[in-house]
């Protein structure tokens, strides 16, 4: 088998500690194949190897690598999307430029809106979502820049793609769309 292409095997390297075969190896020692995916992230928690995003990361790799998962697919079958980028200001000062923006439109990408955005907040996040006419979810996050004196990241999520090749036409919409906030 070869590396996962969509994965990052350097910076899961970097950030365990451990090389992708003795992720590998780990992985044959649980029996991984047999096991679903959230009893993979466990098994890497309870060794101590990765805390929980890492846990993530790792095993989307290896369901990669094993074909169980095409890059952008989620454990449910469905695919998503992200983009950042870092904008100058505080988390809110962020969404309120994201929510001026999109509010003012109907549609995105050519898809209609169908459901009036949502916004919620915690401490270290502020969020809004909204769904579209073909059953797809539009997922916005700012959180402050953790030393980023005045700067925050916007993140923008499309999710319930129904396929891999519709990753690449919202990834290049929405880096564009941001690029104005």
């Amino acid at each position: 088998m070869t590396q996962p292409k969509a994965a990052n095997i350097p910076a899961i390297e970097k950030a365990t500690g451990k090389s992708w075969p003795e992720w590998l190896a780990f992985m044959e020692h649980i029996e991984a194949q047999q096991l679903t995916h959230k009893d993979i992230a466990r098994a890497i928690t309870a060794q101590g190897l990765a805390d929980g995003w890492w846990a993530q990361a790792v095993t989307v790799a290896y369901e990669q690598y094993v074909g169980r998962r095409q890059p952008g697919q989620q454990s449910t079958g469905d695919f998503a999307v992200s983009v950042s980028r870092t904008v100058e200001g505080s988390m809110d000062e962020v969404m309120e430029r994201w929510a001026a923006i999109a509010g003012a439109m109907a549609e995105f990408n050519g898809i209609l809106i169908a459901r009036e955005p949502r916004r919620t907040a915690t401490e270290k996040w502020r969020h809004w979502r909204c769904a579209l006419a073909d059953g797809t979810q539009t997922v916005v996050n700012t959180q402050d820049k953790p030393g980023g004196r005045g700067k925050a990241i916007l993140t923008v999520t499309q999710e319930k793609l129904r396929g891999a090749e519709a990753c690449e036409t919202w990834r290049v919409y929405w880096k564009g769309f941001i690029a104005q906030v």
